[in-house]
């Protein structure tokens, strides 16, 4: 990553940067000028040491947070996909003129240029109808991904079963990747559609491809047909349900926005339970898998149709009509915008997503074959799935609320990464009885869904809400590719001897991409830190300025600014220890 030269104090006091958010009080040039010759040579004869710093910066951190008002810590805490989705399905036209991530958050921006009374009473509901709305994407989670996150149960009975003559397991391993496969390439279709045609008729399209696609599965006799139906239409229905139904969270709650959607994200772990027990329940009695599917797409059709009718925003939305022109204004808005691909930030997040996503996708498909494999029953093996999304249910909803309240959220996503690698070479690989993996799958599944929870809240901390729809369009097409081909590595790796553990080298691999998913967030990392130093390097200096020309200055509280202001030019500095610095940097980020 490249590293930007710090500004010099001169520079700095000089900037109209540091001077537009402050008061712009007249001052005096000769004073502003001793001021800096005396920051000068504080910088050449002493600064704090780090300890020191680290537990300045550690007070700033509550300050900030206590000072904020409740709207603008919600409001800059909380930004999320679904505000962006909302932004770009309820506007008429995206803004060209596009900002410099480096530049501060955006966010924070548009926040400054509103009123004090827009921000104290916003018009949000924060409930009444919202909770149906809620539970409406609730239900559409429950009925997409978590159904998805049942398919392991699917695979391992294909695999053990001479299901369709001649298949092989690899072929039913790039089944697995095609669902997921379709169901992120056609995000940024979905996204722009949805602007264009309206959130109901797409959801309502979408779940009648749905329900043909489960139901004609259920007919196939050959592998091509479960290709084309469970894999591609069952996937490319996925994105044109669940995407335009991500909008509606931020236009219903704020500051009861961490309860709703907890509710939301335990849709997913709750219908990857409740399917994978139903689907084995219907295959242990009728014997194969037909009517399974059949079951899926009745009843996943009738409770999707359900949140179509009760889905809705809390105010009308204005749209542009359906032309090619207007699609290719939103296409180009959604993935050619040139800023957001010449973004570092953009490559750095979007590794760790790939990374975290593969190994996702890896453990979940492979964890109940890799359970057959050691002899366990299918029984067995698809009850190991729905311990997985029991854990989800518990860990998904936990994530958002721990990281923005207690430990920050690239913070805790290192953390729980590390949780997983270590479940993953520590556990998983030496558990071989059901009720070790019972477990361990426990523990994994509360872990698991980090990448899913908060990929898009750090593109949104990084990228302007205008960007926002190119970043994680962009973002979501990355991992298409490699999602096709990820049970087929697992089952590359396998070993084909009948000793030992068959899955060990699977798992070593899931284990080493989360590993390297922790540098590449550590790169995130050190792109937040600078970014936050610099801004309390700039308002430090400005705050320096009006003391240095008060009338009766306070020689402490100077000393103790030009202090912290000479460790940050120190922590600021292009060189690759300071960067290592600033990765670990214990701050709230």
């Amino acid at each position: 990553m490249k590293l930007e030269p710090t500004p010099s104090i001169d520079e700095s006091l000089n900037s109209n940067e540091s001077r537009a958010s402050l008061d712009p009080k007249p001052i005096d040039s000769s004073n502003l000028h001793t001021a800096t010759d005396e920051l000068q040579h504080v910088k050449l004869t002493k600064t704090r040491s780090l300890r020191e710093q680290i537990i300045d910066d550690y007070n700033q951190t509550i300050q900030e947070e206590t000072d904020a008002t409740n709207t603008e810590l919600l409001s800059r805490r909380d930004f999320s996909p679904e505000d962006a989705l909302s932004i770009h399905l309820t506007q008429s036209h995206i803004p060209q003129d596009l900002h410099d991530p480096e530049d501060g958050s955006a966010l924070e921006k548009d926040l400054e240029s509103q009123p004090d009374d827009k921000l104290q009473e916003p018009e949000i509901p924060d409930g009444g109808y919202g909770w149906v709305a809620c539970f409406s994407v609730f239900l559409i989670m429950f009925n997409t991904w978590g159904n998805n996150a049942a398919f392991g149960v699917y695979l391992s009975y294909y695999i053990a079963n001479d299901t369709f003559s001649g298949a092989t397991d690899l072929q039913f391993a790039y089944l697995a990747g095609m669902i997921v496969f379709f169901s992120q390439i056609f995000s940024p279709l979905a996204l722009i559609v949805s602007s264009l045609v309206g959130l109901k008729k797409t959801m309502a399209v979408a779940c009648c491809t749905h329900f043909i696609g489960y139901l004609l599965a259920s007919f196939s006799t050959k592998l091509w047909q479960l290709f084309v139906c469970q894999g591609f239409i069952v996937g490319a229905s996925y994105s044109f349900i669940f995407v335009p139904a991500a909008a509606l969270i931020p236009s219903w709650f704020l500051k009861k926005r961490g309860i709703a959607s907890g509710i939301v994200y335990g849709g997913t772990g709750l219908g990857g339970l409740t399917y994978s027990l139903s689907i084995n329940a219907v295959i242990q009695r009728t014997g194969d898998q037909r009517w399974s599917l059949r079951m899926c797409a009745i009843i996943s059709t009738v409770l999707i149709s359900l949140s179509v009718i009760l889905i809705k925003f809390p105010r009308p939305v204005k749209r542009e009509p359906f032309t090619w022109a207007n699609f290719k204004k939103s296409f180009k808005v959604t993935l050619l915008n040139t800023k957001v691909w010449l973004s570092p930030q953009l490559y750095s997040v979007t590794t760790w997503f790939v990374l975290q996503l593969f190994g996702y996708n890896l453990v979940l498909f492979s964890y109940a074959t890799a359970a057959r494999s050691l002899g366990l029953s299918q029984h067995e093996a698809s009850v190991l799935t729905a311990i997985i999304n029991v854990g989800q249910v518990i860990g998904r909803p936990m994530m958002g609320i721990l990281a923005d309240k207690y430990f920050g959220r690239i913070n805790y996503s290192i953390f729980l990464t590390a949780v997983i690698f270590i479940l993953i070479f520590g556990f998983w690989m030496n558990a071989t009885s059901f009720a070790s993996l019972l477990v361990c799958g426990l523990l994994l599944g509360y872990s698991l869904g980090v990448a899913n929870v908060m990929n898009s809240t750090f593109i949104a901390d990084a990228f302007d809400k205008t960007e926002f729809a190119a970043a994680w369009s962009i973002l979501n097409m990355a991992i298409a590719p490699l999602v096709l081909f990820v049970e087929v590595i697992a089952l590359k790796l396998k070993k084909n001897d009948s000793t030992g553990n068959p899955f060990r080298n699977t798992q070593i691999f899931s284990g080493c991409l989360y590993v390297g998913s922790v540098f590449a967030l550590l790169a995130a990392r050190e792109w937040h830190i600078r970014k936050t130093l610099k801004a309390r390097r700039s308002k430090s200096i400005f705050e320096l300025e009006k003391l240095s020309t008060s009338e009766t200055p306070n020689e402490e509280e100077i000393e103790q600014l030009r202090l912290r202001i000479a460790k940050y030019d120190e922590l600021l500095s292009g060189n690759i220890i300071d960067c290592l610095k600033r990765m670990l940097y214990p701050l709230k980020i």
